[in-house]
């Protein structure tokens, strides 16, 4: 497994980075240009992220295999979404209504990644799908038909993903679709997102409290530009919380976003960044010689915006803050479990983050000294390697395994902190 010593030499962290563009809302946007024809529907800004670009990959199959389809389905077409969780939920409603046979699948990993919930409700509204191995997880088989939708309830406990997949066909269906959240649904950010996208394209959508409804449509926008992606920009200003004195630019970056993870500009704050919009541009900063944040002046619900939980760790871990984290058991059915890999990294710097009923503490009480010799492993997990690495800060130079795994949302990571001050060096083996 290659690996790479991360440093920053004097912790003054000044320049210009580019963020990819958010994708969530570019594969969001893939699937409602599919439903209604890349002909007819263009996207500018698309993400570069490997999620993207294999969702990308499993459409034009789709489009293939959709030429060869006879009215037997005889056999049935492979579509591999391999380690990407949103592109396999939202591969699983499209191809339900998507005339032919079809056998969804992924890696080891999506193999215990739950998908019932989703199922439980395409089935309700007459899809035809089945479990090839352990019910309630992929792979399925799915026969595609014409769903003319109607009412459903749904289970919102695991993901936001499961209701997301329904939301982005519900436009096809002849009657529309009326969805009822179960109470209190996790990343319900992104479910707000999803709802956001569909309006932005020119389809009839809104939430009311636990009910959502999408009306039938036969026509869109053909234009649809992506923002930046703010899952991505957490990092970034996590960067900027653990340096000594930042002043961090990103360009082309909006106050207006449709992004739960937005919010990270106001929990900044409580580490001393500060979030400047000006001139069409994101000036990150923090000031040289900070008060010391006082302890336990962090608590925070994460179960609307979990993606930022890693950043906020990382961020607290380095202001040696104790903190409280609400929301984030549903982090276990991750790329990896999150909570445990967290769990298992920050014990290597004497940093407890212990399970107390249904929230997690952060104990930083026995901290180690700067410049011992640490290695992170990261779990094939884009964020852990995100949130990680910026640490070089405050602990010296760092190795991190497995560095590869950023392509999954932000390809350009190393390179961009290269920009800023780092550096990076591939381990020699």
């Amino acid at each position: 497994m290659p690996s790479i010593f991360i440093n920053h030499p004097t912790k003054i962290v000044k320049g210009t980075v580019k963020v990819p563009s958010s994708k969530s809302i570019s594969n969001r946007a893939l699937i409602l240009q599919h439903l209604f024809g890349n002909e007819h529907v263009t996207i500018s800004n698309l993400s570069e992220a490997k999620d993207t670009q294999l969702l990308i990959a499993c459409l034009d199959q789709l489009v293939f295999h959709r030429k060869s389809v006879s009215n037997k389905y005889k056999f049935a077409f492979v579509i591999d979404a391999w380690n990407a969780g949103t592109a396999f939920r939202f591969l699983t409603a499209l191809l339900s209504i998507t005339p032919g046979k079809w056998l969804l699948t992924g890696d080891e990993r999506m193999h215990q990644r739950p998908i019932k919930p989703l199922v439980d409700a395409l089935q309700k509204l007459g899809a035809e799908i089945s479990y090839i191995e352990k019910v309630g997880y992929p792979p399925l088989q799915i026969i595609g038909s014409e769903l003319i939708g109607g009412s459903v309830k749904m289970e919102t406990q695991q993901s936001s993903q499961f209701v997301n997949a329904l939301l982005l066909i519900a436009p096809t269906f002849q009657k529309g679709l009326s969805i009822e959240l179960e109470a209190n649904p996790v990343s319900e950010s992104y479910i707000e997102n999803t709802i956001e996208v569909l309006k932005l394209f020119g389809i009839t959508c809104y939430k009311q409290n636990n009910f959502i409804e999408v009306q039938p449509s036969k026509s869109v926008r053909n234009h649809f530009e992506i923002e930046p992606d703010w899952s991505s920009i957490a990092f970034i200003i996590e960067i900027a919380s653990i340096a000594d004195e930042a002043d961090i630019i990103i360009e082309n970056v909006s106050k207006k976003s449709i992004q739960g993870d937005f919010i990270i500009v106001e929990l900044a704050k409580n580490y001393g960044v500060e979030c400047v919009f000006e001139n069409n541009n994101l000036r990150i900063l923090k000031a040289k010689n900070l008060t010391p944040l006082k302890p336990q002046i962090f608590e925070f619900d994460f179960k609307s915006t979990p993606d930022l939980t890693q950043p906020i760790v990382a961020m607290s871990v380095a202001a040696g803050v104790d903190c409280v984290f609400k929301g984030i058991n549903h982090l276990a059915l991750k790329e990896t479990d999150r909570i445990k890999a967290l769990e298992n990294e920050l014990h290597k710097i004497n940093v407890q983050f212990i399970r107390k009923n249904d929230f997690h503490v952060l104990n930083n009480s026995k901290e180690i000294e700067p410049n011992s010799s640490l290695t992170f492993n990261t779990y094939n997990d884009h964020r852990m390697a995100m949130c990680l690495a910026p640490l070089c800060l405050k602990y010296g130079q760092l190795e991190i395994k497995d560095p590869t795994v950023v392509e999954k949302s932000f390809p350009d990571f190393w390179n961009q902190l290269k920009k800023i001050g780092f550096e990076i060096q591939l381990k020699k083996q």
